[in-house]
């Protein structure tokens, strides 16, 4: 049907529509071209051509309107095309491009008209058009209906019409040039004399003050850093222990074989919780303190084990729900205050304190009323009653240095300890007569959010009253972010002298802490004016506890730590004074519930934090040696 209605149409109609002629691919075209009969047979070559001899006229005149259709539709391409090249598009978008299409029907010379199409028409699985031959034409020139593969696409630019055609942009340049003689346009093109010289120009004052201020903070900051490295040096170079004449006033390497340590060391016998609510009694069983291999062990280990067969159930009551342990070799007379007594809270003198002894010596475990034995024992020894076999051999020391070199332990709810306490409560019960802790540590792993074993801690204590304790004003730390104490032996030193107090770790450069004594520890402490007497409950003026008249005020600076102090050894356990706090590390017990209570939760969760413990040594703290050094006198 297309094909006989393409043959039925005039001349003259195709000449109107050149588009309407049918279509066929420049291949055909060439095709027809060469078969072309000869320049002799006119009327053939006429016939062909659909033209006749009479139609010259037509014919010339269908070929100049042809000719301006082109020259229109070029020129309207031209123009599209210098218009887009000006547009910003983006580049993923699929557009139609365009090309030339094949030649019309109608002559050899006629216009090829560039034809629209899109690049999704040149896949490469799109089958061919099929084109109709041309009348006239002979079935070998004919155009194949078979499906052919279309070329691969190209890369076409579109503006090679507008390059093509250079004229159809000249109304670019004239709007450049019109751009250009706006004063107000933003893009024109400066001019010589207009381009910008700020090297010629001088420069802003504020601006140079601005670069003078950067500049300047860079030079103070380097200055002050000069100047506080330079203190640093000053202090650490001329306030050294080592420089000053020390003597040795107590030495232990423990290599004198496992007895002769006993000698120099008071072993304390005690299950009172030394007023922290710790969970273990302390003992002289050589199971918790002994040496071997050269080294000082403070092993704790559970008390069911010296309890039979039963002792884990002896702990919280045994078979009968009473159980009562006594310990024979009890301390409590030798380390208590003026020997265990106390002012008669009748009045007339004085009396045991035979509530104290029975803490300290005995402990009941009552099924019905929940208490339980302490369920670890350990081992805590001191220096205290060491009076020397030589010459200035002593266990305490003021204004000197002091050395240990130890391993902590590992385990969950350990507390390790070195530290020190006053020979004489000079200036009155703890803490006013002050406390030096040269190491303290918790077992706990290094995933215990409240620093475990990596973390070692100094301090000191003092106050007025045990509610008053100005520790949190004097306490600092030193970590290791890789591994624990436990792993090897550190060295843990004091260095004390009347101007100041400095704890460190191996090096000074591993400082835990450094207090100066610089002002009033009264001052320091910003202590209320007035407190209530726990005993009557009236409102009293808060005194200061280290003031004294035969001394001057800068004299008192030191003061409490201007006294005798003495050197404790101890591995403790648990305690409900907030060394382990609150909801921190999966805790098993809470220390608002008291020692009974929480050491009761503490030991119903053995399974718990046993295993931590290990089998072996692993949960004793070891001390390689201990030297103590005082001032030499004139």
């Amino acid at each position: 049907m297309a094909e006989s209605k393409a043959q039925a149409q005039t001349p003259s109609e195709m000449a109107q529509d050149p588009f309407a002629s049918p279509v066929i691919s420049r291949r055909s075209s060439l095709r027809a071209n060469q078969s072309e009969p000869s320049s002799g047979d006119s009327t053939a070559s006429l016939r062909e051509s659909n033209v006749l001899p009479g139609d010259e006229d037509r014919e010339r005149d269908r070929q100049i309107q042809a000719e301006a259709q082109r020259r229109q539709t070029e020129e309207e391409l031209a123009n599209a095309t210098s218009y887009l090249a000006s547009q910003q598009r983006p580049r993923n978008h699929y557009r139609s491009y365009t090309r030339s299409g094949p030649s019309t029907p109608t002559s050899a010379s006629f216009a090829n008209i560039p034809t629209p199409y899109s690049v999704m028409s040149t896949h490469t699985n799109s089958p061919a058009v099929s084109f109709v031959p041309l009348p006239g034409s002979n079935s070998a020139n004919a155009s194949s209906t078979a499906i052919r593969k279309a070329p691969a696409p190209r890369m076409r630019s579109t503006l090679l019409p507008a390059l093509m055609h250079r004229p159809a942009l000249s109304f670019l340049t004239e709007k450049k040039d019109n751009a250009d003689n706006d004063p107000t346009n933003p893009y024109k093109d400066p001019t010589h004399s207009e381009v910008p010289k700020p090297w010629l120009q001088k420069p802003s004052p504020r601006i140079l003050i601005s670069y003078l201020m950067v500049y300047g903070m860079i030079l103070l900051g380097f200055g002050a850093g000069a100047l506080q490295c330079y203190f640093t040096y000053r202090d650490v170079k001329y306030n050294r222990m080592d420089r000053a004449q020390l003597c040795k006033v107590f030495e232990d390497d423990f290599s004198d074989g496992p007895e002769a340590w006993k000698n120099r060391w008071f072993r304390e016998v005690d299950m009172s919780g030394f007023g922290n609510g710790q969970f273990e009694m302390t003992t002289s069983s050589d199971k918790n303190v002994y040496v071997e291999d050269g080294k000082l062990w403070l092993m704790p280990t559970l008390t069911a084990e010296s309890l039979g067969d039963s002792g884990w159930n002896n702990v919280f009551g045994g078979d009968t729900g009473v159980y009562t342990y006594n310990i024979t070799d009890c301390t409590f007379n030798q380390t208590a205050k003026d020997a265990g007594f106390i002012d008669n809270p009748k009045g007339g003198g004085k009396i045991f304190d035979y509530d104290g002894y029975a803490r300290a010596c005995s402990a009941t475990a009552n099924s019905t009323a929940g208490t339980i034995i302490p369920p670890v024992q350990s081992a805590r020894i001191s220096t205290k009653f060491f009076n020397g076999t030589e010459r200035g051999e002593k266990g305490s020391v003021k204004y000197g240095r002091v050395e240990v070199r130890a391993k902590m332990p590992r385990g969950d709810w350990l507390w390790p300890a070195i530290w020190m306490l006053p020979t004489d409560d000079a200036y009155g019960s703890w803490p006013r007569s002050g406390e030096i802790d040269i190491v303290e540590s918790r077992g706990n792993d290094l995933r215990y959010t409240n620093r475990g074993r990596n973390y070692v801690q100094g301090a000191l204590n003092w106050g007025p009253t045990p509610a008053l304790n100005g520790v949190g004003k004097s306490y600092s730390w030193w970590s290791d972010k890789r591994k624990g104490f436990d792993e090897g032996f550190h060295t843990y030193v004091l260095e004390w002298t009347p101007s100041w107090i400095r704890i460190y770790v191996d090096t000074r450069l591993h400082t835990l802490l450094e207090i100066k004594f610089d002002h009033p520890f009264f001052e320091r402490g910003d202590f209320p004016s007035t407190i209530i007497n726990s005993t009557t409950g009236a409102l009293e003026q808060l005194a200061d506890p280290w003031a004294s008249s035969g001394q001057s005020a800068k004299n008192r600076w030191s003061a409490p730590f201007d006294k005798d102090f003495y050197l404790i050894l101890n591995v403790a356990v648990g305690g409900t004074n907030g060394w382990f706090p609150e909801v921190q590390g999966n805790k098993p017990w809470f220390n608002s519930n008291g020692r009974d209570g929480a050491m009761r939760d503490f030991a119903l969760a053995k399974e718990r934090w046993l295993p931590s413990w290990g089998t072996g040594q692993s949960r004793a703290m070891v001390v390689d040696y201990v030297r103590m050094y005082e001032r030499c006198s004139a």
